[in-house]
């Protein structure tokens, strides 16, 4: 019985031992993967956001409120 508990003993030491060095090598791996968005600014009222939510007009960038003003421009 004493062996089963030292063997128990020795295995929840070693999970302890083990866990932060998974912990350090997953948030190591999730910021490498994520890249930063460029950042446009709407060329109506001057306010920055991610290119992917802005609609495009040649060289310009409209937020959602002013997307229309990309539409307008090309009709």
């Amino acid at each position: 019985m004493k062996y089963v508990l030292l063997i128990g003993l020795a295995l929840i030491i070693l999970c302890f031992l083990r866990r932060p060095k998974n912990r350090r090598s997953r948030a190591a791996g999730t910021r490498a993967a994520r890249q930063p968005e460029r950042m446009v600014q709407c060329a109506r009222c001057g306010i920055y956001l991610p290119e992917s939510e802005s609609a495009r007009d040649g060289a310009c960038h409209y937020c959602a409120e002013h997307r229309h003003a990309a539409q307008d421009r090309t009709d």
